[in-house]
């Protein structure tokens, strides 16, 4: 006996995988929606938050909503850190310590100067504190000094390059085809482009670690008076400075000084360093008076 079936042509056979799947994907739509109630009664809902390793300066900020994210940033003290001692600025540092980043290309002329290329780039173009440099002051920048160097910030394949064609170049119908431009952002502690510093040639600026000598402070004395001493005015403000005094083992010191001629109330600052490193500091006023004669 063969049973005759009548199956409807239309009709959709839904497998087990895809009855699981569809319930996956339907508890987590359920799972965000309430994790999105809960969250709107305690914080905000982030989509995407951006993780930089640089330090995220207004100047910075501006730099990557006009020109793009930077592929990599050198930090000023680093470049003072490994800096040569015969190095005679920016440049020279970038090609003797950052040829992977930067190649320094010396540019025939009278005189010759110094042009930065930024690696993976055909054109690179300067900009100083998101301030774009004219190409006829680029010999200026090679001597620019690390010491006034914030952080330098080099942008491959920037957006919208053609922006300060006109400023860079003196001109707009500027045409870079398809070559690959490249932005070398140097900011500058002063913040305020390349002639917005000023530094004498010569002239070396160093820091030396360690604890400076006393200053001698001057006091007249007065053990022995002339008659010249007494028509001299003594209009000191500080009658007294004592930077490195030591207490006895009773914990005293005593102090003598000579006054000047102001009559009225004085005041005493005390600072102290114990040798544990805690610091102290104390105020005190007096009053001088007339001697009576």
């Amino acid at each position: 006996m063969v049973t005759k079936l009548d199956i409807a042509k239309n009709k959709t056979i839904v497998l087990p995988e895809q009855v699981i799947s569809q319930f996956t994907k339907t508890t987590e739509l359920i799972n965000k929606r309430q994790q999105d109630y809960e969250t709107f009664y305690n914080a905000i809902a982030l989509d995407e938050v951006k993780l930089r390793d640089c330090k995220l300066t207004p100047e910075r900020e501006k730099s990557i909503e006009l020109h793009g994210e930077p592929q990599h940033v050198v930090d000023g003290e680093e470049l003072e850190k490994v800096a040569p001692d015969w190095n005679h600025g920016i440049y020279s540092v970038l090609g003797a310590k950052y040829p992977n980043l930067v190649r320094i290309i010396l540019v025939p002329g009278i005189p010759p100067w110094y042009y930065a290329k930024v690696v993976k780039s055909n054109i690179t173009l300067v900009l100083i504190d998101n301030i774009p440099v004219y190409i006829g002051d680029y010999k200026f920048i090679q001597d620019f000094p690390i010491d006034e160097v914030e952080s330098l910030d080099i942008i491959i394949k920037a957006k919208d390059v053609y922006r300060y064609a006109s400023e860079i170049f003196g001109r707009g119908d500027i045409n870079f085809g398809t070559n690959v431009v490249s932005y070398l952002n140097i900011y500058t502690k002063s913040g305020k482009g390349l002639f917005g510093m000023t530094k004498t040639k010569g002239v070396r600026t160093d820091e030396i670690a360690g604890f400076s000598e006393s200053v001698m402070f001057y006091a007249p004395g007065y053990d022995n008076l002339t008659n010249q001493d007494l028509v001299i005015p003594d209009n000191r403000s500080v009658i007294h400075w004592s930077p490195d005094i030591k207490l006895n083992d009773k914990g005293e010191y005593i102090v003598e000084f000579y006054y000047d001629d102001y009559i009225g109330e004085v005041s005493v600052i005390i600072e102290a360093i114990f040798q544990d490193g805690k610091i102290g500091y104390v105020e005190k006023t007096y009053s001088v008076k007339e001697a009576q004669r």
